[in-house]
């Protein structure tokens, strides 16, 4: 038996009324419910009688890449997926980070790199309406260019898109 809606999201209530999202790998093909028995034992949800299972249907139509982080991407309300726009998965390359919500398929830009930036792996505050991102160096030549040591943490308020603030360890 296949279980095509789990392979996007399951509905897992814990208390907060939060959804468990999944990675999108898992979707390739369709996810025989056999294999997500480990994933319903750890949500507790092994030995219900009835899953509810949501139908699949896409939420965005853009011509460029929507890349998900693995943690995190549904806002605290559980109305929008956050994301990053890259070229592919292994390439940062982003220059905005967006939400999509998922009702409406209504997409909002939260923030658009400037001066060559990139920016990435985006992910929402756990409570509040913030997400928080990687911001790549502005300005890059062939020698500053993104890595591990050329990168800060932004934060933006969704109330107050393309305002981002720097975050510090």
């Amino acid at each position: 038996m296949k279980v095509a809606g789990l392979c996007f999201f399951l509905r897992a209530f814990f208390g907060r009324g939060g959804e468990v999202a999944l990675s999108p790998r898992a979707c390739v093909g369709r996810t025989p419910l056999s294999n997500m028995r480990p994933i319903m034992k750890t949500l507790g949800l092994l030995g219900l009688t009835s899953v509810a299972v949501a139908q699949e249907r896409q939420i965005t139509h853009a011509p460029h890449g929507h890349g998900l982080t693995n943690i995190n991407v549904w806002s605290p309300d559980s109305r929008w997926i956050v994301y990053d726009v890259r070229s592919a998965d292994s390439v940062f390359d982003g220059t905005r980070i967006e939400q999509v919500e998922v009702a409406t398929g209504k997409v909002q830009t939260l923030y658009a790199a400037r001066n060559g930036a990139a920016c990435g792996v985006v992910t929402y505050h756990p409570s509040e309406p913030k997400v928080v991102f990687i911001h790549g160096p502005e300005n890059p030549t062939a020698e500053w260019t993104y890595g591990m040591t050329r990168r800060r943490g932004a934060v933006v308020a969704v109330r107050r898109p393309g305002e981002a603030q720097p975050l510090d360890a």
